[in-house]
Parts: structure tokens; sequence; C-alpha cells
């Protein structure tokens, strides 16, 4: 068993953090606790509640998905770099037959491609003992296809990152068996839809404070994909500004007021 530490204010907040990035429910969760946390005296030397989680160790996604792909497609490899981006807003229903000879699917309407992309995301997913539902929204230029594990737990460090490489793959696989333009996005069990749900109600929240304290207010470092969400959230709100700072993939935004 793999032993992963946690903490928070509290044990409910450290458990709430290791059922969040682990992705597991909190009655399913094995655990104990390392280091008692305590207020101190008038909040200060407050000391934080550590868990240490056990999980189950699996191989390495990344080398596990490698090495599930190495015949097929040995050129394509996770250690490639992918843009990872938001889900759109207005949702464009699934296109008939006739609709599809638009010339963005050479040989294949979208329905069998979109098909296809459902079978490879379930036969990849076999390979960590999960039997998904999977579902799809189809949008102005991309397909989200929604998995739900129906109470399965995937057992990784790093939900998110488990989410894009299945994401990474599957855009790889169907743009080279169907030379397809369609662009696909996954969230498994609606976690990178709840995560926008938060960063948006986080920029709203952080906006409100910069104008009412009339300065601006730098965040925590940020992946592309997160600062995206930020930046649009924000950008109709004639009050407020927004830019990234910093060097490499994780830049900080700073949260100004227009008259500061």
């Amino acid at each position: 068993m793999e032993k992963i530490v946690f903490e928070g204010k509290n044990l409910e907040e450290a458990l709430e953090n290791a059922c969040k990035e682990l992705g597991i429910e909190k009655d399913k969760i094995k655990y104990e606790v390392i280091e008692k946390g305590s207020k101190g005296f008038l909040k200060v030397f407050s000391k934080k509640t550590r868990i240490e989680v056990f999980v189950e160790e699996k191989e390495n996604i990344k080398d596990k998905i490698n090495k599930i792909l190495d015949e097929e497609l040995p050129e394509i490899k996770l250690d490639e770099k992918e843009e990872k981006t938001e889900f759109e807003e207005e949702i464009v229903e699934p296109k008939s037959e006739s609709s599809s000879e638009t010339g963005k699917v050479k040989h294949y309407n979208d329905e069998e491609v979109i098909e296809s992309a459902k079978d490879f995301v379930r036969e990849l997913l076999k390979f960590f003992d999960i039997e998904p539902r999977v579902d799809y929204r189809q949008y102005k230029d991309k397909v989200l296809i929604l998995i739900f594990t129906q109470g399965d737990f995937i057992k990784t460090n790093n939900f998110e990152e488990f989410i894009y490489s299945i994401q990474y793959l599957t855009n790889k696989i169907i743009s080279s068996k169907f030379r397809s333009n369609l662009k696909f996005e996954i969230d498994i069990n609606e976690y990178i839809k709840k995560k926008i749900v938060k960063l948006k109600q986080f920029a709203r929240e952080i906006s409100t404070r910069a104008k009412n304290e009339h300065r601006s207010i730098k965040l925590r470092p940020m992946y592309p994909n997160e600062r995206r969400i930020i930046h649009v959230t924000l950008k109709h709100d004639k009050h407020i500004r927004t830019e990234s700072v910093g060097n490499g993939e994780k830049k900080r935004i700073i949260i100004s007021p227009t008259d500061h």
C-alpha cells in the first residue's frame, strides 16, 4: 500500500482534501491520523491536522497507458505537452447524418467518429478495472465525453492528470485513425465541471475583494487551463483587469481594479 499525507485545519478538512485529490468517497477512505491539529494560543502557533491515507499502489498511469499503446502507435507518448481547454458554455445538438458532410470529417460522419472515441475510452478504462458508462455532448467545435465510473475508484495520485492523459490519447487516436478535425474533451464523474464552477466562483470573489479594497491581488501559481477560466470569467467586468505574470507553465494572475 502507498501512503500519502494530507493536511487541513481539522480532520474533516484533511479528509475532504484527500477525497478531492484521490477521487474517492469519504466512507471508503482508509487513513490514520499522524498529527492532531491545534488552534494554538490566540491563533498563534496553530497546527494543522495531518493524516496518512493508504492507497493501493498501481503502475504509473502514463507508463501503463504508454505500454498499452506501444504496439499500435509507438510514436504517441504522454510526455508531449497538450493544451488543456475549458468546456464551452453553449451546447449544440448532435449533428444528423446528412449535416455531417461538411468536410470536417473525411470519409466518416461525426456520429461514427464520436462512437469510436467512446469505444476507445471504454476499452482503455478496462485496463484500470473500470466499467464506465460513457455519454457525450457535442459543442460548437468539440465533443465532451462524459465518463461515469458508477462508484469504481480510479487509484491515482493526480486525478486531473489522469483525465487529461485520457483526453490526450483520445484525440491522438481518433485524429490518426479518422483524420478527423473533431476535438475531444474528457470529464470523469464531472470532476472538471465542478472544478470550473469553483474557479469561476473564486474569480468573482477575488474580483469583488479587489474592487472593495482598491488594490491588486496576486493569485497562486496556476496552469494555463486554470488561468484561462479566471480570465474568461472576468473579461466582461469593466471595473477589473487581469494579467498573467511569471515564467514557465505555472504563472500567477494579478486581478486589479481598473481605477488602481
